[in-house]
């Protein structure tokens, strides 16, 4: 990669318990100290639905139960009404929750967020660590709100760790040589539980068939299993993959 392309990327490797493996935020430290990878904040489009999801999971709906993908209006008070479009502007009528999430249906998605509550996917992505203020509105499901790519990153952590949410960390124990009292501890690692196991278990088969059939198949892994979720946002300004296999999690946005 050239460097003026470095300066409009980023990328975060984790270990499952948010241990930082890698991290790319800029070209050259010693020409820019701000870090993409912490410091840019950038709406998280289609790569926040599988929150969404993990709230429908969790309160008990199945990766085959129907969702309608077809044209819809909200009306929201002191407002004018909001219309999202499908980005191939075509619509499949019922289909699978799988679906829905494997080739990043906006009107499905959004249907299942006003039935399960757009509270209740709020709280989802907040305890998985998505940290900055969320948007009360219907478009809070189709990733309206900013993020950085390490919070994005661990988030979908706590996903591949079954529901229990991962603080991201890199520094383990700071000491001075000779003494036993650390001057600075772990700041991070595994957290609270924010969906069941079952509910994560699901989200993850859903997550895999995104890279086997959906819209990340270009990510698929020769001889490895792997899950995750493509974005380019609404403004296709912003284009993030973030994804996981049994050892790392990782997260890429590019400008």
């Amino acid at each position: 990669m050239k460097r003026h392309q470095l300066e409009q990327a980023a990328l975060v490797a984790l270990d499952g318990d948010g241990r930082v493996r890698a991290m790319i935020g800029g070209a050259s430290y010693a020409d820019s100290q701000f870090n993409r990878a912490v410091d840019a904040r950038r709406q998280a489009g289609s790569a926040f639905k599988p929150f969404v999801f993990a709230a429908a999971l969790d309160q008990g709906y199945s990766p085959n139960d129907t969702i309608l993908d077809a044209p819809i209006t909200i009306h929201i008070k002191g407002s004018k009404p909001w219309t999202p479009k499908n980005y191939t502007r075509n619509h499949l009528g019922q289909i699978t929750l799988t679906t829905a999430l494997s080739k990043s249906i906006n009107t499905a998605t959004i249907r299942l967020q006003e039935a399960v509550g757009r509270d209740n996917v709020r709280r989802v992505a907040q305890d998985f660590g998505f940290a900055h203020d969320l948007a009360s509105g219907p478009s809070l499901g189709l990733g309206v709100s900013e993020t950085t790519l390490l919070e994005m990153t661990g988030a979908y952590a706590g996903i591949r760790n079954g529901g229990t949410a991962v603080r991201p960390y890199g520094l383990v124990e700071l000491r001075i040589k000779g003494d036993d009292k650390p001057l600075i501890g772990q700041a991070g690692g595994m957290g609270q539980r924010v969906i069941s196991p079952k509910a994560a278990s699901e989200l993850i088969w859903m997550m895999k068939q995104v890279i086997e059939a959906g819209t990340g198949t270009r990510a698929r892994l020769e001889g490895r299993e792997a899950a995750g979720k493509t974005d380019t946002t609404s403004s296709y300004r912003d284009a993030w993959f973030v994804g996981f296999s049994q050892q790392y999690v990782a997260g890429v946005w590019i400008d």
